[in-house]
């Protein structure tokens, strides 16, 4: 695979996140082999090469050629959907929200005041208001 453009890091156990301050080095590898993450020794990562489609898609498991389906998962400030058809708070606003149709999405005010509740993804009279940012 000489032609590879770019080396995706996969992610391969499940822990709690932390800031990646040195990044995994899978240069000179072949696609499957797994590295050590070098902050963190209960994690590694796994190589894989994309040379055609470079962005990942969450919703095929695949890649794909366009940044639709590109968020800010970390920014807790950056609203993102993970489902079609998902219901998601809006961060700046505990009485609106987002309804998911990636790529796209919509921002609608909950009526007669009620507030945008995060556990049923309904809006409710006597819902906590909760801001992120």
């Amino acid at each position: 695979m000489s032609s590879v453009s770019l080396s995706l890091l996969l992610l391969s156990l499940a822990v709690r996140g932390s800031v990646q301050l040195c990044a995994p080095d899978c240069s000179g590898v072949d696609p499957g082999t797994k590295v050590r993450d070098p902050t963190d020794c209960t994690k590694y990562y796994e190589c894989i090469y994309v040379s055609e489609a470079p962005f990942f898609d969450f919703m095929t498991g695949g890649c794909q050629s366009d940044d639709t389906l590109c968020y800010p998962y970390c920014n807790i400030c950056e609203p993102h959907c993970t489902e079609y058809d998902q219901r998601v708070p809006d961060p700046l606003d505990c009485t609106r929200f987002y309804h998911c149709t990636p790529p796209t999405m919509s921002n609608f005010l909950c009526p007669h005041h009620q507030v945008f509740n995060r556990v049923s993804a309904q809006c409710e009279d006597n819902a906590d208001c909760i801001v992120d940012c």
